[in-house]
């Protein structure tokens, strides 16, 4: 990224760039992923919404699509992005699915092997002391670590689902007093 426009390289023996797409805000900084042959990203500083580029055409467009949401889709993104067991999990969030409402202290996870797809009720709530929001989000030996300023709180499983007959996520809080 550079200004306000996305770049990528055609080529991997050739330094050529090309100009994707341009976003609203110049000079973000962004989290990237990979699923399903796509790169997504989302900007940290904004609610602009994610976006995904498809790899094999080169081409951008917003990761969740708002013309045709279910009653039980929200539209969601996060500052954090992260590809975990096939789940992207989204997190320092804003609901943007009617206004934009901030959840500084929440994860959202869509269904397996559909990053595009979130509803209300697929989130974790972090309650922490001082009102911390989400700094960062990334995997270490299959378990994702969730940061926090002063906390790290870390989210194993197998199948993440709400209802807790079938998913088996445990949350943990693992670091206290640093983060």
């Amino acid at each position: 990224t550079s200004g306000n426009k996305i770049y990528i390289s055609t080529s991997e023996n050739s330094f050529y760039w090309t100009s994707l797409g341009t976003v609203n805000v110049h000079n973000q900084h962004y989290s990237f992923e990979t699923m399903n042959q796509e790169v997504l990203l989302t900007s940290r500083e904004t609610s602009e919404k994610m976006k995904k580029i498809n790899i094999l055409t080169s081409s951008m467009s917003h990761l969740v699509e708002t013309t045709n949401l279910s009653s039980a889709s929200i539209h969601v993104k996060g500052k954090y992005i992260l590809n975990s067991k096939n789940y992207l999990i989204a997190a320092n969030c804003y609901d943007l699915t009617t206004v934009s409402t901030s959840f500084p202290t929440r994860i959202y996870y869509s269904y397996f092997l559909m990053p595009s797809s979130f509803s209300w009720n697929r989130y974790i709530d972090f309650r922490t002391t001082g009102k911390e929001d989400i700094t960062g989000i990334d995997e270490l030996f299959g378990r994702v670590h969730i940061f926090f300023p002063y906390s790290i709180y870390e989210l194993d499983f197998t199948i993440l689902e709400p209802d807790p007959s079938i998913g088996d996520q445990r949350v943990e809080k693992i670091v206290s007093g640093f983060g």
